[in-house]
């Protein structure tokens, strides 16, 4: 008769650390596909599957919807400082083409936890693991910790469904330009797309994130992005006593159907550059503390994160359903009085409208028109928002902001690439209208606002059609981040709905590292945050565990 017995070596009751004393462990024959394979099927919920030293090519995807322990013979050490190193006892070769290696799919109720495994670069380029916890209610308790992500094209870690836990000691690095981390809370609240996320308080200081702590994570030098952590679809991430070399934290904003990354937490981490430095923050809000950094020096401003509303100077595609945040944006915060105040079903009030009459250089993302019929005083429109009403150039209409103007000329910013669709250009004959947004939807320092619902059309719950959803200021706030030379880091903007002292704040360095400032507390109480901010949540996260015993005695065999 086949039994566990027979597919696997039964080692025994779990021994010390491994916090299932209850539950088998079970011996996988070998580190290949099929025998790894072969134990999880037979695995119960609660027991640990234990992976022998060795390498094998993995070609297809490990699909795992059990609660059990995943664990490997490597160690890694030094993890959360420059100097991490492993030996990759339990090595396996990501040959698994665009579908991923190993796909985690569990019910709220479900533990999972993977260690101590070592993944390397074969010819696959999918995303090596994917947590996802599907169900009513949040996943509170996936772990990775102890791996080795030994070089990766695509996605070394990617939180889907709505999954808060750990990732911790983890040595992940690429010579591509791989992500470490992509976190994103598409079903938060059984919502999809992120929509519930924005519904919600951001939590701050609490357990209602994943976090990503005491990892050494490394890019390769080519470009910022490579080795970088990103997030959207509402995505909820504390970033928190790692090590980083030419990568960094950014995350995306509403830029799609999809929403942008909900709250952030990023403290305690020590960055080096010999690279250009470079960082987006592009939604929602963040606590930003008590990081440091040396190598080459911030390009903008003394700045850790540039705020960047896509939106907000065309930076989007015709694919999303909430159009440009120039004044017009149906889910967005516009004038509607043409005295600054927005009034809810309310269309947006139009300042001025023309025709195009001549073109000047458009180049490094700026654009300049004429309409020889207006005496304008200038600069008067500086900060509005320009809208192409229609278009006799080879693209779709588009909208961006005003960065200055004359008696007659008009000079704009635009997103200058054509990732997002066509670059907004005007031509001799096309027609503008000039109005003016107050907060677009998502933008940084926004939080808490009416449940969106729908993949598009996009509906608020509240008003049953479209409308701004009176999303809640919630400040980004940035404190005690130096770099080595003692220079103070902040967030800069230069998006005319962000104000520095509204949507976000830079109190400098030496603040007090106690729980956090008064100025954070006094805005972040029970009514704005779900409960009363008072400093981070508990360090090391509770789920971690200590690195598990590469060598297990067998006190039970077949």
């Amino acid at each position: 008769m086949f039994t566990r017995l027979h597919a696997a070596l039964i080692i025994g009751t779990l021994l010390t650390g491994l916090d299932q004393m209850d539950a088998a462990v079970i011996k996988a024959l070998s580190v290949s596909f099929t025998d790894v394979s072969t134990a999880i099927g037979l695995a119960q919920e609660g027991d640990t599957v234990v992976v022998p030293a060795g390498s094998a090519s993995w070609t297809s995807t490990l699909r795992v919807t059990k609660g059990i322990t995943l664990q490997g013979q490597s160690t890694v050490s030094g993890a959360g400082t420059q100097n991490a190193s492993a030996t990759d006892a339990t090595n396996i070769i990501n040959n698994a083409g665009s579908t991923g290696l190993i796909n985690v799919q569990l019910t709220p109720t479900q533990h999972f936890r993977l260690t101590g495994l070592t993944f390397s670069k074969g010819t696959g380029n999918g995303t090596v693991v994917t947590l996802s916890g599907n169900g009513p209610g949040p996943h509170m308790n996936m772990e990775v910790d102890h791996c080795h992500f030994n070089d990766f094209p695509g996605e070394a870690i990617d939180v889907g469904g709505w999954t808060y836990g750990v990732a911790d000691h983890n040595y992940m690095h690429t010579s591509t330009g791989g992500t470490c981390f992509v976190v994103n809370t598409p079903n938060y609240n059984g919502g999809v797309l992120g929509h519930g996320a924005w519904a919600d308080y951001p939590w701050f200081g609490t357990d209602k994130f994943f976090f990503i702590e005491d990892n050494t994570m490394k890019g390769d030098g080519s470009e910022p992005t490579s080795g970088n952590i990103d997030s959207l679809f509402g995505g909820r991430l504390v970033v928190r006593h790692n090590d980083f070399t030419n990568c960094r934290l950014g995350w995306h904003g509403t830029e799609g159907a999809y929403r942008g990354t909900r709250a952030v937490e990023c403290y305690a981490n020590v960055t080096h550059w010999s690279i250009l430095m470079s960082a987006m923050n592009r939604s929602g809000t963040v606590l930003y503390h008590d990081n440091t950094w040396d190598g080459m020096k911030s390009q903008s401003g003394n700045a850790h994160g540039q705020i960047v509303i896509f939106r907000e100077y065309a930076g989007v595609g015709s694919d999303c359903p909430y159009a440009y945040a120039d004044g017009t944006g149906p889910f967005d915060s516009n004038d509607t009085e043409g005295n600054g105040t927005y009034v809810r079903g309310h269309a947006p009030y139009l300042y001025a409208s023309g025709s195009v009459t001549g073109v000047g250089a458009v180049s490094a993302g700026t654009g300049t028109f004429t309409d020889s019929t207006k005496n304008w005083t200038p600069n008067q429109w500086a900060g509005f928002g320009i809208t192409q009403t229609n278009s006799t150039a080879p693209s779709y209409k588009k909208g961006s902001y005003i960065t200055s103007n004359t008696a007659n000329t008009i000079t704009y910013i635009y997103y200058d690439t054509t990732d997002r669709g066509p670059i907004l250009n005007f031509a001799v004959g096309d027609t503008y209208e000039i109005h003016k947004l107050l907060v677009a939807l998502d933008q940084v320092g926004r939080g808490k606002g009416d449940l969106l619902s729908g993949t598009g059309p996009i509906t608020n719950t509240v008003t049953g059609g479209q409308g701004w959803p009176q999303q809640a200021l919630e400040p980004a706030m940035s404190w005690n981040n130096v770099y080595s030379d003692g220079t103070a880091y902040g967030f800069t903007c230069s998006m005319p709905s962000v104000q520095q002292g509204r949507d976000y704040y830079n109190l400098g360095k030496s603040l007090a590292t106690n729980g956090a400032p008064a100025q954070v507390t006094g805005i972040y109480t029970a009514t704005l945050n779900g409960v009363a901010y008072t400093g981070p949540y508990t360090y090391p996260h509770p789920l971690t565990a200590p690195a598990p015993p590469s060598n297990l005695a067998i006190v039970n065999s077949p």
